[in-house]
This record gives structure tokens, sequence and C-alpha cells, in this order.
């Protein structure tokens, strides 16, 4: 329980900041969700500073600067997250080596009660690619729904957006639950976890394709974003 009077959630149905009081746990805040627009007030920032703080392409540039990874590569992830208005999400970008299975990462980096989210691009894997040759890998990958690198970046967006304005025990509530959720029916990256399974949902709801949906694993999916 956190030793905190309020601390911030947010209304899947209009995207709307509000404080809940902090010792709600996760469960008790998904239990309300269709009521929370009515039950708590809308904040004006998300951080204590009041600056809500997030990233920008400089900082995927800086990340990769002086590595093996290309700047378009960067550049691409920026474009990609801007378009669709997600530099919210983040606070700031790292490479890593991370081994062959994994491109990105969305790493949470506990922060007193909260937490920074850092958007981790693998240079194992992407190190030496140009845009265009990820964009292949992805075309020719068979256990992920993302068929282009952009679709890769929407996938990682969603893992981030499943924990955006949560506090850190929540993060761990949250992942403790999904670990043991597995839906089949979409790919075998979405039977991994709830988590990897909201994230393909989400590339497949940005690209329409509704009817690829599985209900149960729509309703998890919604459960967390809002009926759609």
């Amino acid at each position: 329980m956190d030793d905190i009077a309020e601390r911030w959630a947010r209304d899947p149905e209009t995207g709307k900041t509000y404080t809940v009081p902090g010792s709600m746990t996760y469960k008790q805040w998904a239990a309300k969700q269709t009521g929370l627009a009515k039950s708590v007030k809308p904040l004006e920032k998300s951080t204590k500073s009041g600056i809500v703080k997030s990233i920008t392409v400089d900082n995927f540039k800086a990340a990769v600067n002086g590595g093996t990874i290309k700047e378009e590569v960067a550049v691409k992830i920026a474009d990609v997250l801007e378009e669709h208005n997600a530099f919210n999400l983040y606070n700031g970008a790292v490479v890593k080596k991370l081994g062959s299975k994994i491109v990105f990462q969305t790493d949470a980096q506990k922060v007193g009660t909260f937490f920074d989210t850092l958007f981790v691009l693998n240079e194992d894997v992407l190190g030496g690619k140009t845009v265009k040759d990820i964009d292949k890998m992805f075309a020719e990958a068979k256990n992920n729904v993302a068929n282009s690198f952009a679709e890769a970046i929407i996938h990682e967006m969603y893992h981030s957006k499943l924990i955006h304005n949560l506090n850190y025990s929540q993060i761990e509530a949250l992942y403790d639950e999904l670990n043991d959720i597995h839906i089949d029916g979409i790919s075998k990256t979405a039977i991994a976890d709830g988590a990897e399974c909201i994230a393909e949902i989400g590339v497949l709801v940005e690209r329409g394709e509704m009817n690829a949906i599985p209900k149960e694993a729509l309703k998890l999916f919604e459960r967390f974003f809002g009926e759609i």
C-alpha cells in the first residue's frame, strides 16, 4: 500500500488524467473504471513539479549516437510515436544489448513511488540495419502481428500505454496478473502473456482489423482501454 494521499489514473473512455486515493489498489481501480470520470477530478499536469516530462526525437538521436544503430532508425521510431501522440508515454530512450530475440523493450525504472518509462532499442538486432532492412525483417516474421517497422513500434507503444499513470506497485500487481493470461488465436507472441496479447491487439486495432481479434482477447483489451 502506498504512503501518498493521491495518485494518478487515466480514464480509459476519455483519456483524461485524474487523481484517485493513494491507497487504492490496481484491482480496485480496474473495478471502478466505468464510473471513474464521475468520482474524481481531472489534473492539468501529470507530475508533482507541474512539468510533463516527455521524449523527443533528440532523445532517440542521442541514444544511438556513437553506436551501431543508424540515426534513420531512431528518427523513424520518433516519427511513429509522434504520429500517435505518444511522446508523453516515455521519459527517455536507451540502447542495450539484449540478444537476438528482443527488438524493443519498455523499461519502467523505479523512481520513488512512481517510475520513468524508457524506450529501449536492442543493438544486437537493430545495429547496422536500415529502416528498409527492419521493415523486411518484420514483413518476414512469423511469430507476431506486426508486418512492418512502424507496426512493431506501435506494439511497443501499447506496452507503455498499458502502464501509463500507474504507480510502481500497481505495475507489479498488473504484471503478476497478466503473466497468467495466455490467449490463443492472434499470434505466438500474444500467447506469451496478457501484456503481449494487449500490445498485439493494439496493432490490430490501429490497423482496423477488429474481426481478427478473438472475443476473449478483445474483452481483455477493452478492460484497460475502454470499448472500441
